[in-house]
């Protein structure tokens, strides 16, 4: 009894070292706090909307010809396949041709903060594909300034989604790096300025306006 016993043991546990997963990798089992930080390029598309003083629905492009993001991550990795965060991002716009005067500085810049789900599709292997959705708000600021006057203007828009794919290429224990894209839908709301005048003012007829970003992420993982 007492061999068949051992047999049996010797058995399970070459049976759960055999298992691919932690236990095999030497992870722990518990969860991780993980950061990333991601950079790129954004392509704007689609419309800004009309206020009740246009006369007409402005491509989002001809106030922001492009952005390059400074994007951070900051949430946690319940298991090797499921993440939840937030993510804030600050984007510096390149400006059309056109948009400003001579004599005028100008610049525009894309801040978003979203809360993010990320499903990692081959957690624990050395490439790690992953699918990941996020909602948030968006807020699209042009600044202009001239002869020491100066203007700003912020328009406000909900994101309803940022779909994001990706894959983690493993760089040393607890760091992976590797390229992404994200194409985010959303509306803008509302406009406020201020400067030699100042006041806010709704958007009366929404239209969609989308971003799709290419780029490439760093995370880094600290288990607890």
């Amino acid at each position: 009894m007492t061999k068949t016993l051992s047999l049996l043991a010797v058995s399970a546990t070459t049976l759960l070292l055999a298992r691919p997963g932690f236990a095999q990798t030497g992870e722990p089992q518990g969860g991780a706090i993980e950061v990333g930080l991601r950079t790129g390029y954004g392509i704007p598309l689609g419309h800004t909307g009309r206020t009740a003083n246009d006369t007409t629905d402005d491509k989002l492009s001809g106030s922001i010809k492009g952005e390059i993001p400074l994007w951070l991550d900051l949430g946690y990795r319940i298991d090797p396949q499921i993440y939840v965060g937030l993510s804030f991002q600050y984007a510096f716009g390149l400006i059309p041709s056109g948009v400003c005067d001579a004599g005028v500085s100008c610049s525009v810049s894309d801040l978003r903060l979203d809360a993010n789900f990320i499903y990692h599709l081959a957690a624990r292997q050395s490439v790690d594909p992953w699918l990941g959705i996020g909602v948030g708000y968006e807020w699209l600021s042009l600044k202009a300034s001239a002869q020491g006057q100066e203007s700003n203007g912020t328009a406000g828009a909900f994101e309803f989604a940022n779909l994001q794919a990706g894959a983690d290429f493993e760089v040393a224990p607890g760091f992976a790096l590797g390229p992404f894209v994200s194409f985010s839908l959303g509306e803008y709301q509302s406009i406020s300025f201020s400067g030699v005048t100042s006041g806010s003012m709704d958007v009366v007829s929404k239209s969609l306006h989308e971003w799709l970003l290419f780029g490439v992420r760093g995370a880094f993982d600290f288990r607890i």
